[in-house]
């Protein structure tokens, strides 16, 4: 009776060791970068082709996961606007982002990251080293030397979820554009006015698995290595 009960629990652990695995396996765990043009202005973040809605972007190294196999392949990105897609506000974009070689994945936008500076250096005298957030916004600008004059960047963080149709799991993402011959305060003044400007960017993106899921798994482990020990 003792030995069928041993052997019973074995295979039992065995199979929860199995059935956490694969469902963390399941999730699209990876990495992957973007890069594409976009416009900015007072309210908007306009992934080029401008207007409609939508812009495109190219999949590039580096590339793990549920993503291998996407670089040089097209990304649909969604356009953003202060007013549906609030800094620091949960909100929900479905199909953030989904991929023209892989039907099944898409990114749901849930959340934009406040900007982390201060805005005491917005309106300052343009100097490179320089940093600033302007009060309310996601971005967070530097300027830096450029030849003799100054250049920007531009970066901001953005979250939600990574799907394959069949499970999810949690993703950040780091957006970084370059303003070449202009200081954030000429760039700052620019949207104020009215206007947009133009520019490439880049996004790193990285899935990861909840961590929840992480110790169901190490608890089936565990489970299984105890068993191990016991017979």
């Amino acid at each position: 009776m003792e030995f069928l009960y041993g052997r019973t629990a074995r295979i039992l652990a065995v199979a929860v060791v199995l059935l956490l695995s694969q469902t963390a396996l399941a999730i699209p765990i990876g990495q992957f970068d973007l890069v594409g043009t976009v416009s900015f202005d007072a309210d908007d973040i306009d992934w080029n082709p401008a207007g409609g809605g939508t812009g495109s972007a190219t999949v590039i190294a580096p590339v793990s996961g549920a993503f291998v196999g996407l670089a040089g392949t097209s990304a649909t990105a969604k356009d953003l606007n202060s007013a549906t897609q609030p800094t620091g506000v949960a909100f929900l974009l479905a199909d953030f982002l989904i991929f023209a070689a892989a039907p099944t994945l898409s990114l749901d936008l849930t959340y934009i990251e406040p900007g982390q500076f201060s805005s005491a250096l917005c309106s300052a005298a343009p100097a490179a080293g320089q940093i600033c957030t302007p009060t309310g916004s996601p971005f967070n600008f530097v300027n830096l030397p450029s030849g003799s004059g100054l250049s920007s960047i531009l970066s901001f963080v953005v979250s939600g979820t990574a799907s394959d149709g069949v499970s999810d799991g949690p993703f950040t993402a780091v957006y970084t554009a370059q303003f070449v011959g202009l200081s954030y305060q000429s760039v700052l003044a620019t949207i104020v006015g009215g206007g947009s400007l133009t520019t490439s960017y880049s996004g790193s993106f990285e899935v990861v698995p909840e961590p929840g899921t992480l110790l169901l798994v190490s608890a089936g482990l565990g489970l299984l290595a105890l068993r191990r020990r016991r017979t």
